[in-house]
């Protein structure tokens, strides 16, 4: 049995869709599962929620609240930007920019492409580390309250490095070691205006099978009591979810691109393009199947072609519509000759007629009026009716154009 060409490209189309729908159902379930790194609800290994807890216990005031546009809360004392997994804008840049700089403190802690975006922005970047564990030790002597009893040793992909040429020409200052490896400093201090910026490529240290280790969990606190600027109260603790992807989008669409990108409405239209392009570019024939060179295509009839309008017309129900211009078509005969109005009733028009026409039977003018509007509008009026009313008031023009024009 030979298969059709066609079914083989219908049956590709629909295992393709298969394939897509089950990529798509496993993709959401692993997001349904796996939070992003540092998350500060995530209770995963690498999750944030014993870091997001233990500075609600000492006092600070944690938020983490996602608007339409990205802003940090005017309460906001620290800004946590942990392990970030979507790009910061020229506008994400500013707003943090500002906010340091008016006095607030931010700690920075990833090793992933985004965190290095905004390194660069302070004037740093990474260096890979080859090695998997190594041994911390406090480079400043600020980090020992609490003292670190026992040697720290973590995960570090990435150690910090400075810019040869700062992106930021306010940033082109040394920053004060914090943390090093043998291999490199993995935090530095920044002061920046009133405020001051805490980088640190080692986020293993804030995670929760991180913060489990005794001596990792006085590192970090060391480096919190560095935001504590002696004023009462510690104020609050904001976590940057919005780079964590949970964020409003709804009124940030700009236009129909954005519309067809980030909505699902827009990724079934984009979708269904696609298959459709294709099933076409795959069947190699934009418009059907070419015709057999045998196959000789008859003309219709003229008797067809009127045939088929007048079966037409007769579904549509023009019935009306053909009466009610013969009516109108006999009453322009007169009212453009004697300027008649149109809108008047039949027997008024056909009273203004015989006026003008000596010798005309106005009666019978009326009597032809009415009697084509009356079936017209009848459910009763048969097409043979219809027929017979047309070839009448064709007969009443007829000879009336005629006797007009001799009297012109």
């Amino acid at each position: 049995m030979k298969v059709n060409r066609d079914y083989l490209i219908v049956a590709g189309v629909l295992l393709l869709l298969a394939l897509i729908t089950v990529l798509a159902a496993v993709q959401q379930a692993n997001q349904s599962t796996q939070l992003p790194i540092l998350e500060s609800n995530s209770n995963q290994p690498d999750g944030g929620r014993a870091f997001r807890l233990w500075l609600d216990s000492i006092g600070y005031l944690v938020a983490s609240s996602s608007t339409t546009v990205y802003s940090i809360p005017n309460n906001a004392h620290l800004a946590l930007v942990l392990e970030p997994s979507t790009a910061f804008t020229q506008n994400d840049f500013e707003e943090l920019d500002q906010w340091i700089t008016e006095g607030g403190t931010l700690l920075l802690a990833g090793d992933n492409f985004f965190t290095e975006q905004l390194l660069n922005y302070f004037g740093y970047t990474f260096n890979t580390v080859y090695s998997d564990t190594v041994r911390l030790s406090a480079a400043n002597p600020r980090l020992d309250s609490p003292a670190v009893t026992l040697p720290v040793y973590t995960h570090v992909k990435q150690i910090l490095q400075e810019l040869d040429q700062p992106e930021t020409a306010s940033k082109d200052q040394t920053g004060q070691p914090l943390l090093a490896t043998p291999q490199g400093l993995v935090a530095v201090r920044l002061l920046i205006g009133k405020g001051q910026a805490l980088l640190l490529s080692a986020p293993t240290l804030l995670t929760n099978a991180g913060l489990k280790d005794s001596s990792s969990s006085q590192l970090v606190q060391n480096l919190i009591a560095l935001a504590d600027t002696g004023q009462s109260g510690l104020g609050g603790a904001w976590f940057d979810e919005w780079h964590h992807g949970q964020r409003n989008d709804a009124l940030t669409l700009a236009g129909p691109e954005d519309w067809l990108a980030f909505t699902p409405a827009g990724h079934a239209i984009l979708f269904a393009a696609i298959i459709t392009f294709l099933a076409i570019w795959l069947s190699g024939q934009s418009f059907g199947r070419p015709l057999n060179s045998n196959y000789i295509q008859e003309k219709r009839a003229p008797l067809e072609h009127i045939t088929a309008l007048a079966n037409l017309s007769r579904r549509a129900g023009h019935r009306t519509q053909v009466l009610l211009g013969e009516r109108l078509a006999i009453k322009r005969l007169y009212a453009h000759r004697y300027h008649i109005d149109l809108s008047l009733s039949d027997q008024q028009f056909a009273e203004a007629v015989q006026k003008m026409v000596p010798n005309f039977d106005g009666a019978e003018l009326a009597r032809l009026l009415q009697k084509i509007a009356s079936a017209a509008y009848s459910p009763r009026t048969s097409e043979s009716d219809m027929v017979r009313l047309v070839r009448e008031a064709s007969q009443w023009q007829n000879e009336h154009a005629n006797l007009l024009s001799n009297k012109g």
